[in-house]
């Protein structure tokens, strides 16, 4: 029986190619132990990918998903009931206990103006969604921005650039693996070596070292780079920035477990349905948290504090299409971009039940005031300063029905205790300050000429 599906026999390469032996390369993990589940290649169930995900728990470390979800611009999904579950009881249970990692591949539709947020499997808090990076740094053009991405890993950038060797079908192989699926068992091969170096790390470990380690500065020249409230550097097409096998290894041996994770849930039970008029905008004040409401810390100088590690938006949001702008800011001048205008997302559907994740606001306390912002876009070619923040935004002119905001709530991750880079001190990572500034305040990809008319959407930002 002829076989031309090479997608897995590719990954599995990145991985695990037997060095000195003369045959296409070497894997980045070449001792790791691998394994592969036909999950695409018959009939796809929910049932089908729990089984997968939950496949030897007990036995596997990590699981490296190169799928997902059609990355044509339209397509909102994610894991369903049995699916999310398993990925639940993955991080519960499996690794007897410290949690299975799964690493999944951020998609390859920025072409199509896809977001990764609209990707469920990706933007789930149990999985280390991974970007990529040419060989020059460069950002892919089939890439995806969202804020849920956590990092970035090498893989196929332009033309030009090269792309991935590995093995291939039939006892071969290709020097043309690509995009995503590419960068994600790169990722999982480094991570391979951090369990090597510790196989005591849970699975927010895991993410908490990448926080940590992440590097920033080979990306630099590329647009879009944020620092938040801890000063960190975060970006919608980086995450914190490249993954770095050499800094995983070393944080890793001499690593403390992080606290436990604790939940604060901002919902406003009394929620009345919020029209969005076309071309409108509306900003709603999640809450004002203090600490008696939500126990996770802020990490002063030798004291007890928290790290915050995920924010989810839950939305019921119904409207003729996806085009809008939807943005979440915190009292310490953070802001993400959690949803940008998808424009061949033409459903009528729009947002139910739906979670958009951001970890730009990685070991922020919580206290303060969180905002959310969500614009109706309609033909504005705007941007100005929000916060000491720049950033641009293109909309183009569409037919837009009515849309409805039937309930929001924030629900924040957490540690009430220090942890992770924070474990004994505030936790700073700045290059030269005059070239962060530079980089952070760089000119946008669209002209700062503008009518004014178009600058009276952003007018509305406090």
């Amino acid at each position: 029986m002829f076989n031309s599906n090479a997608h897995g026999t590719r990954c599995a390469g990145v991985v695990a190619m037997t060095p000195q032996n003369q045959k296409c390369g070497v894997g980045a993990a070449f001792r790791a132990k691998i394994g592969g589940i036909r999950l695409l290649d018959g009939e796809v169930s929910d049932l089908v990918e729990a089984r997968s995900l939950l496949f030897r728990n007990d036995y596997v470390d990590i699981y490296s998903a190169s799928w997902g979800p059609n990355d044509d611009g339209m397509t909102v999904d994610g894991p369903k009931l049995l699916a999310q579950a398993a990925l639940q009881a993955g991080i519960t249970y499996g690794r007897r206990g410290k949690g299975c990692i799964y690493i999944w591949a951020s998609g390859n539709g920025g072409s199509r103006g896809d977001n990764c947020n609209c990707d469920g499997y990706v933007s789930s808090i149990y999985t280390i969604s991974i970007n990529s990076v040419s060989e020059s740094g460069r950002f892919p053009w089939y890439a995806e921005k969202c804020s849920s991405t956590i990092a970035v890993a090498f893989s196929s950038g332009a033309y030009n650039d090269q792309k991935i060797a590995t093995t291939d079908i039939h006892n071969s192989c290709t020097r043309e693996h690509s995009g995503t699926s590419a960068a994600a068992p790169l990722a999982a091969s480094i991570i391979a070596l951090v369990l090597e170096a510790n196989y005591n790390l849970t699975w927010r470990d895991v993410q908490h070292l990448i926080v940590c380690t992440s590097e920033f500065s080979p990306l630099l020249e590329e647009r879009g780079w944020r620092k938040n409230g801890v000063g960190f550097l975060y970006n919608s097409r980086f995450g914190f920035g490249l993954l770095m096998a050499e800094s995983l290894v070393k944080a890793a041996r001499n690593w403390e477990t992080v606290p436990p994770k604790k939940i604060c849930v901002i919902k406003n039970i009394n929620f009345l349905a919020k029209p969005i008029a076309d071309g409108g905008m509306i900003k709603l004040n999640l809450n004002n948290l203090n600490q008696a409401a939500c126990p996770i810390r802020y990490l002063e100088h030798e004291t007890h504090g928290y790290l915050c590690s995920h924010q989810k938006v839950q939305f019921d949001l119904i409207r003729s299409n996806l085009e809008d702008l939807i943005i979440l800011s915190h009292t310490v001048d953070t802001l993400s971009v959690m949803m940008y205008p998808r424009f061949k997302d033409n459903s009528l559907h729009g947002f139910r039940n739906w979670n958009l994740t951001s970890i730009h606001f990685w070991g922020e306390d919580p206290i303060g005031i969180w905002r959310l912002y969500i614009q109706n876009v309609v033909s504005i070619f705007s941007y100005r300063r929000e916060i000491e923040i720049k950033f641009s935004i293109f909309f183009q002119q569409k037919s837009m029905g009515p849309a409805r905001l039937l309930n929001v709530e924030l629900i924040l991750h957490g540690i009430t205790k220090p942890g992770g880079c924070f474990r004994t001190k505030p936790f700073r990572r700045y290059l030269d300050e005059e070239l962060i500034q530079k980089v952070i305040t760089k000119v946008p990809e669209y002209s700062e000429t503008l009518p004014e008319a178009y600058n009276q959407f952003f007018e509305t930002f406090e």
